[in-house]
C-alpha cells in the first residue's frame, strides 16, 4: 500500500548495458542506460498492460532521467507506438514494452533503447541524443512471422558498436550488428539445431551478455529453462555462445547444467535453471562470471569466467531466488555484487517478496553474509502485504547521489488508493549504493501519480525489460 507522506512520482526504471570494448581488450562491465549522455543512468520501464487511449493493453514505456540528487519529476516521458516518430501504431493486446534492451547501437555515446511486444511482430529501436530519447529516426526491425521475447545488447564483434540479440517465441535467436547508422541488416540466426550447437531443446527468453573469456568480445548466455537433463523434466540449462570478430559463433559453445562436472547441486524435476541469467565480474579478475537462477528450487548457480571461458572452478550456489537477477558494484570497490529477486518469499505476509544481495570479493561472492531487503526493512517505505511480489524485477544503474551503483526493485502487484481500491497498480523502490554497500538512507519509493494510475498498471513488472516471471 502507499502510505501518506510518501513521494509519488511518474517514473520508469530500467538499467544496464555492456560497454562496447575494443577487440583484444576485456570489457569493463555494465554501465548505465545513459540516454542523454550526462553520465547518469536513466530509467526505462515497460507498462505492457497500459491502455493507449481507447486501445486496451497496447503497452507503453515510461522514461525518467536521473539527476545528481537521484530521481525527481524534472523530466519524465511516456512513450507509446503512437508517439511522434515511432514506426508502427498502438494496437490492442500488443503489450509493447514487455521486453527492452538499452545499448549504444550507433556508437554516438548515447544509449539507445530497443523494445519488443508480447503480441507484435517487430522490434522498435529509439535512439538517444543530448536531449534524451528521440522519436524521429527510430528503427523498426522485422525478421519473421513470429513474436519476440527476450532482448540483450552486447558488443559481440568488438567493433565499438553494440549489437542486439533477441529470442523469438519459436526459440530462434536473432543477432543484428550495430553500425554508425544503427542496427543494420547484417547478423545471424541461430536455433538449438544449428550446426555445432550443444543444446537440442528450445531456448527460453532469458539472455545476458558479458565477456566471459576476457578476449574483448561480449559473449551471450541463453537460459533454456525447459531442457530435460538426465531424466529430470524441465531441469533447465544454460547455452553459452562466444563472441568473435564476425560476431556470435558456434566455436567453443557450451551447455551448462546441474549435471555438468563439478557444478553444485543436481538436476531435479521442474528446477528451471536458466529462468534468468546475469553476468558480472564478482571476483574482479577481468573475466565476467555468470549467475543462473533455478526458479523451481529457489537457487542460483554461479559459474566463474576464465581465459578459457566458463569453468567449474570455484562455482557457488546461492539459496533464495524465484524470479530476477541483476549485477552491479554497490560499494564501489571494483567487485560486482549479485542481487537476487525472490518475490514469492513469505515472511510477514504471503508472497511479500524480498531481495538478497551477495557482495563480491577476490574469492568470489560472500554467500555467508547476505544482505536482505524487503518492505519490512528499517526505513524502507510501505509495508509487506500479501502478493506484492517485491523483487519481481531488478535494475542496476548509477542513478545519482554518488559513484557506486544503485538498485531499482519492482513491486508490480502493489495496490494503491483509498482502501487499496486500485489493484496491482505497482511501485518501485530505489536503494542507493555507498562505500558500505546498499543503504536505506536516501532511498526512494515511486508510484504513478493519481492522475495516471489505472488498475493493473503493474509498475515494476518490467525493469529494463526484465519481466515478472514468477514460478
Amino acid at each position: 500500500m502507499v502510505r501518506r507522506g510518501v513521494v509519488v512520482l511518474a517514473v520508469v526504471i530500467g538499467c544496464m548495458v555492456m560497454v562496447p570494448a575494443p577487440a583484444g581488450v576485456a570489457a569493463s562491465g555494465p554501465v548505465h542506460s545513459d540516454f542523454n549522455g550526462d553520465g547518469l543512468g536513466d530509467l526505462a520501464m515497460g507498462l505492457p498492460l497500459r491502455d493507449v487511449g481507447s486501445v486496451s493493453n497496447a503497452g507503453a514505456v515510461w522514461v525518467l532521467y536521473a539527476t545528481p540528487r537521484g530521481f525527481t519529476q524534472v523530466k519524465a516521458e511516456l512513450w507509446t507506438q503512437n508517439s511522434p516518430g515511432i514506426p508502427d501504431s498502438a494496437e490492442a493486446e500488443e503489450a509493447w514494452g514487455t521486453a527492452s534492451a538499452p545499448a549504444d547501437f550507433n556508437g554516438d555515446g548515447f544509449a539507445d533503447l530497443a523494445l519488443s511486444s508480447t503480441n507484435d511482430l517487430g522490434i522498435t529501436v529509439i535512439f538517444g541524443s543530448p536531449s534524451g530519447l528521440r522519436g524521429p529516426g527510430a528503427q523498426f526491425l522485422y525478421e519473421s512471422v513470429d513474436q519476440y521475447r527476450g532482448l540483450a545488447g552486447g558488443n559481440f564483434n568488438g567493433d565499438g558498436f553494440a549489437d542486439l540479440a533477441w529470442i523469438s517465441l519459436s526459440g530462434s535467436l536473432y543477432v543484428r550488428l550495430g553500425s554508425a547508422s544503427g542496427l543494420g541488416t547484417s547478423g545471424s540466426v541461430w536455433t538449438p539445431d544449428s550446426p555445432g550447437i550443444c543444446d537440442d531443446g528450445q531456448w527460453g527468453d532469458a539472455l545476458a551478455s558479458g565477456d566471459l573469456n576476457g578476449d574483448g568480445f561480449d559473449d551471450l548466455a541463453i537460459g533454456d529453462r525447459t531442457e530435460n537433463v538426465e531424466g529430470a523434466q524441465e531441469a533447465g540449462q544454460i547455452q553459452v555462445l562466444y563472441g568473435a570478430a564476425d560476431g556470435i559463433t558456434a566455436t567453443g559453445n557450451e551447455c551448462w547444467n546441474q549435471a555438468s562436472p563439478g557444478i553444485q547441486d543436481d538436476p531435479g524435476l521442474g528446477d528451471h535453471l536458466g529462468w534468468d541469467v546475469a553476468a558480472g565480474d564478482f571476483n574482479s579478475d577481468g573475466f565476467d562470471d555468470l549467475a543462473a537462477g533455478a526458479a523451481g528450487e529457489g537457487k542460483v548457480n554461479v559459474i566463474y569466467g576464465s581465459a578459457a571461458g566458463l569453468t567449474d572452478v570455484g562455482n557457488q550456489l546461492l539459496v533464495g531466488y524465484s524470479a530476477a537477477l541483476a549485477t552491479g558494484d554497490f560499494n564501489g570497490d571494483g567487485f560486482a555484487e549479485l542481487a537476487s529477486g525472490d518475490p514469492e518469499y513469505s515472511g510477514q505476509a504471503t508472497a511479500q517478496g524480498r531481495v538478497l544481495v551477495a557482495y563480491g570479493s577476490s574469492s568470489g561472492l560472500l554467500l555467508d553474509a547476505l544482505q536482505q531487503w524487503d518492505q519490512g526493512s528499517p526505513s524502507i517505505p510501505d509495508e509487506p502485504e500479501n502478493g506484492d511480489f517485491f523483487g519481481a524485477a531488478l535494475a542496476v544503474g548509477a542513478f545519482g547521489k554518488g559513484t557506486a551503483d544503485d538498485l531499482a526493485i519492482g513491486v508490480p502487484f502493489e495496490d494503491s488508493g483509498s482502501q487499496l481500491r486500485n489493484r496491482d497498480t505497482g511501485a518501485v523502490h530505489v536503494l542507493y549504493g555507498s562505500p558500505s554497500g546498499l543503504v536505506a538512507n536516501g532511498n526512494q519509493f515511486f508510484a504513478l501519480p493519481k492522475s495516471r494510475i489505472t488498475t493493473n498498471d503493474e509498475l515494476g513488472y518490467s525493469l529494463n525489460g526484465q519481466e515478472c516471471l514468477s514460478h
